[in-house]
């Protein structure tokens, strides 16, 4: 969740400084300007989906090779 957070920020800011450097409607002048807002946006998103699929793959990991039945969970992984 938190690289959605940062990734939220992130876009927030660079468009928030667009605004500020080049003026309102710095998006249809400068082309580069929306689709990085949308990078950092998607960057989160998929960083955050990363990060949860990597925790349960290495709990699950941990748990076959300790030989433990119970379920990891997500505050006792080794990612974590």
């Amino acid at each position: 969740m938190r690289y959605l957070i940062g990734g939220l920020a992130a876009a927030t800011l660079v468009g928030l400084s667009s605004v500020l450097v080049y003026g309102p409607g710095s998006q249809l002048q400068h082309s580069w300007i929306e689709p990085l807002f949308w990078a950092l946006i998607a960057s989160g998103a998929l960083m955050s989906l990363f990060e949860h699929t990597v925790r349960c793959k290495l709990c699950a990991l941990r748990d076959r090779i300790s030989g433990g039945s119970g379920s990891c969970s997500e505050a006792a992984c080794l990612a974590g």
